[in-house]
């Protein structure tokens, strides 16, 4: 085993001199343990100084949108960004550095920053600085601007940041979802770009007029949604590098894995594999454009066209690399210069992009190639066996790495190898390392960073031992008496003495001790680094408690002078109780104990008390109220009628009204008379009220009586008129005459006939009102209001008719009018009944269904012939359109009508359910030019010309079928009862058609009528049950158009 010992320990020395020479005791600064929050600990440091924050997660304000300038520091996590997360909960951005001045000495370093949202730059906004941001995970952030202001992990705007050991992962903008560059140079090391998704172009870096160095990274699973799914390049004909990257799996419409537009970047030894694109160009797509490509392996991309390179008015510079298994073509609109090949590359596999052992692209690169790597993607030597490789990694032949053996005092300080983060901390071994000199770097939280330069010898192991040294001292403090608080620097650290403090940063601090009834004690102390500072300190005791005094003052109001005594007493007894001091309603201050006061209101008594150390009490507050002066009460009594409730109106402007007291009946009220101040008086008749108040201080005041005598008319009008309710008129010019009943007499009342309005005029209590009305129904409404303001009406409903007959109990008659109208009562009620005849209804009860006729129906040159038939009940005088009797009925047309045309006559009723009107039938007389038809219900009839319309019988269906009359469509288990199941029923009859029942011999069984929905009870006319067999049915309609079926009977 080599020993390097002397030799790292020298180095390290010589590092941690320059780092303490640089400046005098650089500071280190806890986050949340000198603050509690990363900004405040920002704002307190300076050149040099590093902020440690602590594992955990870092939200709010103070903790995102960060930033600095005028100075350069370090921002870095105690333990690395697995532990330490600065969440921006979709509100800001971790840190903003616009248009400052940082330079790499300003470096952020083991960060996981999650949920920024910002215009551009979700985790980073970078504008002409070059800050260092190493070894953080920037994931799940997002940027929403357009395409000057994208990058949804990092925005830079003319900056050149490193970018170093860093995954940035799942983050989203419009351009740029993961690194967005504008005018910029930032260089990209070592780090993992993947799944980052862009709206427009470049999934996983933007770069418009850009320059950055892309080294040792990996570029997968990133999307552009048109152009650049890995990166996009625009306007940047010195495009800077792309080296030693693996750029796989990444998709866009055009320029899978990487996209140049007016750009020439230089891409050496670099791996771009199974990128797709819609469009043209999986792997690399060139317009206009000019890039080198050398010692490439570009692999399985697929495209519409030009999988592996697809180039437009462009002349890339293509050799010595591998184009193999692109589909549909390895190349488009280009050609393929000296060395290249078209060979499987022999990869690993498993997404292990290392060379095989005999794989074609092992010593087939070139060496003068420009910028050509020194060392691969893993850090090894790039030249093995005299010829560079095709590819990120260059195949090693014979083992080339060794071991670091890595201890520390004190344990525990986390292992940077050349910059970067192992991960371990010590003691830790150290393998696989690339023989060489390498940097190696300690840090610890309260310790100085310690630096080495070792070389590590292939297949050996080299020991490091690192002491590094204690940054902060102690403080010992003890003090008289014990107990007391301390104060650092003006923080109370939660502690008392005697106490040792420790992690002390070198240099001056305040200290403060403080305990109750002490005075507080204070020093000065200079700490030195690994070092204890002891101090001890005595309080002197003092009496720094007030007195206390109380009063006796009563709580509720008083009407009378008042007397308080104030009770003062002292907790410290050595020192007790000097004077009280009192002042009423803020007067002069007055020393004594007893207080007299006798103004009236609300008093403020003011007071304190003093004791004999100084000690001066908080002035306390007591109110007194005093209240002399009785309440006043008024009423709104009014003079004549009233039908509404009185108010009793009690005022008191000092103390205010408790309870006011009344009676109705003229006695004097008492205080156990009835109470509150709204009297509702239900009876009518007229009252004296007296009363009076009591306010809150105990004045009563003296019994009042109402101005006016109360008289109450709360009952409305009574109003009877003449015709009344359901009369029947045979002339429309009348007289309405009507009668009052009221104790305050009416005051004004209208008459309204069939919605028009007029004033009566009222002689006393009765009215006399001539008016004409209508013929049909007509409503007559009286409203009267009397002196008290109640209101009644009467509706009364009058029927005009222009003929009326009495039909008298279980009579027949007819009733025949001088135009030819006629109406026959063929079975009567067994009631003494009247029948109306009105040859002139209102037009109101069938206009409407005039708009809507039926189809078939013509109404032209018969508006005239239109009657209104009623049946009255003489005792309640109500009409019925139901009726239990039967009638038959004749309406006259015009002569005018032809004869010919009037066989086309039918008469018609207005259904009023719908307001349509509905087929009733009718026989022609073309002598006396009438139309009859026999009806059962009375109602609005009309004559008018009917066309026949062909039925629809199609639709006409038969159920159920077969019928089993004691089976299970019976709901009660006999032939027929009514119910729908409990017969066959033959549905859909669109109008009033005949329907023959025949058996299988021919013979006619039953015969029916009717429309829409007709049930047979499965019985002969005879009334006999038939018999179980298949039966025929024949539908006939009013034109002749027929349908036929069968159905069967099971019993």
């Amino acid at each position: 085993m080599k020993k390097i010992l002397g030799i790292v320990g020298i180095l390290g020395i010589l590092g941690l001199g320059i780092m303490v020479g640089g400046k005098a005791w650089a500071a280190n600064i806890y986050v949340p343990g000198s603050y509690t929050t990363i900004q405040a600990a920002i704002n307190a440091a300076t050149t040099g100084d590093t902020v440690w924050v602590a594992d955990g997660t870092w939200t709010g304000t103070g903790n995102k949108n960060l930033s600095w300038s005028e100075k350069h520091i370090t921002v870095r996590s105690v333990n690395g960004s697995a532990t330490c997360i600065i969440d921006c909960q979709l509100d800001g951005r971790a840190f903003n550095f616009d248009n400052t001045d940082q330079t790499p000495e300003d470096i952020i370093d083991g960060f996981t920053i999650i949920n920024g949202s910002a215009t551009s730059g979700g985790a980073f906004y970078i504008t002409n600085g070059s800050p260092t941001i190493r070894n953080c995970t920037i994931k799940y952030n997002r940027a929403t601007g357009d395409w000057r202001e994208g990058g949804g992990a990092i925005y830079c705007g003319r900056a050149s940041p490193s970018i170093t050991n860093c995954t940035i992962s799942n983050n989203t903008a419009n351009y740029g979802g993961g690194i967005y560059c504008s005018s910029s140079s930032p260089a990209i090391t070592n780090c993992i770009i993947l799944n980052n998704t862009a709206a427009n172009y470049g999934g996983g870096i933007y770069c418009y007029s850009s320059s950055p160095s892309i080294t040792n990274c990996t570029i997968s699973g990133n999307s552009g949604v048109f152009d650049g799914g890995g990166i996009y390049y625009y306007d940047c004909y010195s495009c800077g590098t792309i080296t030693n990257c693996i750029i796989t799996w990444n998709y866009a419409d055009w320029g899978g894995g990487i996209y140049c537009s007016h750009s020439s970047p230089s891409i050496t030894n670099c791996v771009i594999s199974k990128g797709g694109a819609g469009g043209a160009g999986a792997g690399i797509y060139c317009y206009d454009s000019f890039p080198s490509i050398i010692n490439c392996v570009i692999s399985k991309c697929i495209a519409w066209k030009g999988g592996g390179i697809y180039c437009s008015r462009s002349s890339p510079s293509i050799c010595f690399s591998d184009f193999w298994s692109n589909t549909p073509q390895n190349y488009y609109g280009c050609s393929l210069g000296i060395g290249c090949i078209s060979t499987d590359p022999q990869f690993i596999g498993g997404g292990d992009y290392h060379l095989g052992s005999s794989s074609p692209c092992i010593d087939a690169g070139s060496n003068t190639a420009p910028a050509i790597p020194s060392t691969d993607a893993d850090g090894n030597p790039r030249v093995v066996n005299g010829i560079v490789d095709m590819g990120a990694y260059e195949y090693q032949r014979t083992p080339t790495t060794g071991s670091l053996t890595i201890t520390s005092t004190p344990a525990g300080a986390n292992i940077y190898l050349d910059g970067t983060s192992t991960g371990t901390i010590t003691p830790a071994i150290l393998t696989g390392i690339i023989s060489g000199t390498h940097t190696v770097t300690l840090t610890k939280a309260d310790y100085y960073d310690w630096t080495g330069m070792v070389t590590v010898t292939a297949e050996a192991t080299t020991e490091v031992t690192a002491t590094l040294p204690l940054i902060t001292g102690s403080i010992s403090i003890t003090s008289t008496p014990t107990g007391t608080n301390i104060l650092l620097d003006g923080v109370d650290i939660g502690t008392v003495t005697p106490s040792t403090l420790t992690s002390i940063t070198p240099g001056d601090h305040t200290i403060k001790l403080t305990k109750a009834g002490y005075y507080d004690w204070f020093g000065t102390i200079t700490i030195t680094a690994e070092a204890t500072t002891d101090v001890t300190a005595t309080l002197t005791l003092i009496d720094k408690i007030s007195p206390t005094t109380t009063d006796n003052a009563p709580t509720s109001w008083q009407n009378a002078t008042v007397t308080v005594t104030l009770t003062a007493t002292d907790p410290t007894p050595s020192s007790g109780v000097a004077r009280t001091y009192y002042s009423v309603n803020q007067g002069t201050w007055t020393v004594g104990t007893v207080v007299v006061i006798s103004s009236e209101g609300t008093n403020t008594l003011s007071y304190y008390s003093v004791d004999n150390a100084g000690n001066t009490e908080t002035t306390k507050t007591a109110i007194v109220r005093i209240d002399r002066v009785s309440p006043i009460t008024t009423d709104n009594a009014p003079a004549g009628w009233y039908n509404s409730v009185i108010t009793l109106i009690a005022t008191d402007p000092i103390s205010g009204v408790v309870q006011t007291y009344y009676t109705t009946d003229g006695s004097t009220p008492t205080i156990n008379s009835a109470t509150e101040t709204t009297i509702n008086l239900t009876t009518d008749g007229t009252y004296t009220i007296k009363y009076f108040s009591i306010d809150n201080a105990g004045n009563a005041e003296a019994v009042k009586t109402a101005v006016n005598i109360v008289m109450i008319d709360k009952t409305p009008p009574v109003i009877t008129i003449i015709p009344a309710n359901g009369a029947i008129l045979l002339s429309t010019q009348t007289t309405v005459v009507g009668s009052i009943t009221d104790i305050s007499q009416s005051a004004y009342g209208t008459l309204t006939i069939n919605g028009t309005s007029s004033a009566i005029d009222i002689a006393g209590d009765s009215f006399v009102a001539t008016t004409t009305l209508c013929y049909g129904k007509n409503i007559i409404v009286v409203i009267i209001t009397d002196k008290a303001g109640n209101i009644s009406s009467k509706t009364v409903f009058v029927e005009v008719v222009t003929t009326k007959e009495p039909v008298l109990p279980n009579q027949t008659g007819e009733t025949e009018t001088a135009d030819g109208t006629r109406i026959e009562t063929l079975k009567n009620y067994p009631g003494t009944m009247t029948i109306t005849i009105n040859n002139k209804p209102k037009e109101a009860n069938f206009a409407v269904a005039d708009q809507n006729l039926p189809k078939g129906i013509d109404i032209s040159q018969l508006a005239e012939a239109v009657r209104e038939f009623k049946l009255f009940n003489e005792e309640d005088a109500i009409a019925s359109t139901t009726t239990t009797g039967r009638f038959r009925i004749t309406i006259s047309y015009p002569v005018t009508v032809p004869d010919n045309k009037a066989m086309d006559l039918r008469i018609f009723w207005m259904d009023p359910s719908d307001n349509k009107w509905k087929l009733v039938g009718g026989t022609v007389d073309t002598i006396n030019h009438t139309v009859t038809v026999e009806v059962e219900h009375l109602s609005i009839f009309r004559v008018a010309f009917y066309t026949f319309i062909a039925s629809d019988l199609t639709n006409i269906h038969v159920y159920p079928n077969p019928f089993k009359p004691y089976d299970g469509n019976s709901d009660t288990g006999i032939p027929y009862d009514g119910s729908v199941n409990s017969g066959i029923i033959f549905d859909s009859l669109t109008e009033d058609c005949t329907l023959k029942i025949f058996n299988l011999a021919g013979e006619l069984v039953t015969e029916l009528s009717g429309t829409g929905k007709v049930q047979w009870n499965a019985k002969t006319k005879s009334g006999k049950e038939v018999a179980s067999g298949v039966y025929i049915y024949l539908i006939t309609d009013k034109v002749g158009n027929k349908k036929t079926g069968k159905f069967t009977i099971i019993r």
